[in-house]
């Protein structure tokens, strides 16, 4: 009796574990569509993403090539004070 009790109920956990991978499974294809569509704008936009970046960096060089670097720690300290972060 126990055999067959066991046997029985063997084919409901077999599913319950098909479902919860093909869920998963499911989850991970819409996760990536939603990544493919990050990455299409990223490729779209890339040019103007590498002209910004390299812009902040040369910007952010000169600033602590001629050591303005407090300049961007007072605007950043002014910009946090406006939303509430700030230190004073």
């Amino acid at each position: 009796m126990k055999v067959a009790l066991r046997a029985g109920a063997m084919p409901s956990d077999k599913w319950t574990k098909l479902r919860t991978k093909f869920r998963n499974l499911l989850c991970a294809g819409v996760a990536f569509a939603h990544a493919m569509r990050a990455f299409r704008w990223v490729r779209t936009h890339y040019d103007a993403l590498r002209y910004v970046s390299g812009t902040t960096l040369v910007a952010l060089g000169l600033l602590l090539f001629f050591h303005r670097d407090w300049w961007l720690r007072i605007a950043v300290d002014q910009l946090l004070s406006k939303v509430g972060l700030g230190t004073y």
